[in-house]
């Protein structure tokens, strides 16, 4: 979208939908995702073996994440604070090296820490922290990625949900499971809308659950909603009507 910025905090956010908007929404439209192609169940063979490995529970405690310090960055226009991560567990406390965050890592069914990586308002990857070694490791990055967006972990490390960008001003939702990167949901491509307030809001209301909107430029006035489940993988799409007071100034 040539200089266009979307800044990847919530912070920087100018507006919200309002949530009064919810008493008139459209019906929502089922989005078939579809049934795997035989190129994608032979692709999905091996890293659907690694996402398993991580779903392992452990009987330990869980270590317990602290983020630390505030280092300060922005140029007068764009302006946040990053933090270190500390993480505690049987009685000792390690800053994970190397990494800053903008968002609270969490602890993954393995018990390895995953969190995504900041470089000021970008977020730049995803990383995975071994509390037994001490080890960070960069995990592989989602097809699609875009860091000027705000992605989102599962509480359960086990997913992450984001937007999908395009060097032309598009982009869609999209769903990856971890640590592979695997994309186990894209969702309908759309115009985004030109603004530094940023146009993706993401959340999961529980581990399975996902939220993604959207703000839509183009022609088209609303915000795109698309909310779903990874077990059973499941997702419905729809456009919610904004009034024009209600969405972020273009720049």
């Amino acid at each position: 979208m040539g200089s266009v910025r979307h800044p990847s905090s919530n912070r920087m956010r100018h507006r919200r939908l309002p949530a009064v908007l919810a008493a008139a929404l459209p019906a929502a439209l089922l989005a078939g995702c579809g049934a795997p192609s035989a190129r994608d169940a032979e692709s999905r063979t091996s890293t659907s073996a690694r996402d398993a490995e991580s779903r392992t529970s452990t009987s330990a405690a869980p270590p317990r994440i602290v983020l630390v310090d505030s280092i300060p960055y922005g140029d007068g226009m764009i302006e946040g604070h990053l933090r270190r991560v500390v993480v505690a567990h049987e009685g000792r406390q390690d800053t994970v090296p190397g990494v800053l965050v903008a968002e609270r890592p969490v602890v993954g069914p393995d018990g390895a820490v995953y969190g995504i990586r900041a470089q000021e308002e970008r977020a730049v990857g995803l990383f995975a922290y071994d509390v037994a070694t001490r080890r960070v490791r960069t995990l592989p990055t989602p097809e699609g990625w875009w860091p000027s967006t705000v992605p989102r972990l599962a509480p359960d490390g086990r997913h992450v949900a984001y937007l999908a960008g395009a060097a032309d001003g598009t982009g869609h939702a999209a769903v990856a499971a971890l640590p592979s990167g695997r994309v186990i949901y894209r969702g309908p491509g759309a115009v985004l809308l030109e603004t530094d307030a940023g146009v993706d809001e993401i959340a999961w209301p529980t581990a399975e659950r996902f939220e993604v909107r959207v703000y839509l430029g183009g022609t088209t006035d609303g915000v795109q909603r698309v909310r779903g489940s990874v077990a059973p993988l499941a997702v419905q799409v729809d456009t919610v009507p904004v009034p024009r007071d209600a969405v972020p100034s273009p720049t």
